[in-house]
């Protein structure tokens, strides 16, 4: 089996126990036999961006697939079900969210998914995230390099975590 499609997501918890949370989702991908992960940046922490809640752990996974991205979607889905996301209010605090960043630098848009994730750049920590394992990632749709945007965060607050 030929594991041909590079995608980049990221894991992301700011619900209950959050570090706990978090390193289940990454454990959950990198056990899946259609998933080969090949790095992972370290977990950062930072201000939810969306309705009031505790701040957010996310990192940036690398992985390989021969998925497609909708197969690719339903298996996130099925693995942030079973962590116990809770889909009633959109921008609302969540025990885990794994968004697809990249998928093979694809442009796509149905009502399940668009690809490159939209709103991944305005988010300090997966940007740094996603600089960490691959700092020369170029954004599809906007033909820059992400390292663009990491000026724009200066003064955020957002921390490296140790775990």
């Amino acid at each position: 089996m030929r594991f041909t499609a590079e995608v980049y997501l990221s894991v992301g918890s700011n619900k209950g126990w959050r570090e706990f949370n978090h390193r289940l989702a990454v454990s959950a991908l990198k056990t899946l036999p259609l998933i080969l992960a090949e790095s992972e940046s370290s977990l950062y922490e930072e201000e939810f961006l969306g309705a009031e809640g505790p701040s957010i752990l996310t990192s940036v996974l690398k992985v390989r697939t021969p998925l497609t991205p909708i197969a690719l979607l339903s298996i996130i889905s099925e693995i942030e079900n079973k962590i116990g996301r809770d889909r009633l209010k959109r921008w609302s605090p969540r025990i885990i969210d794994i968004d697809i960043i990249d998928y093979n630098g694809w442009i796509y848009a149905d009502n399940r998914l668009i690809l490159p994730h939209p709103r991944f750049d305005s988010r300090p920590a997966t940007v740094i995230a996603m600089l960490e394992i691959n700092p020369d990632w170029k954004h599809p749709l906007k033909k820059r390099a992400l390292s663009t945007c990491e000026s724009n965060f200066k003064g955020c607050l957002f921390e490296k975590k140790i775990l």
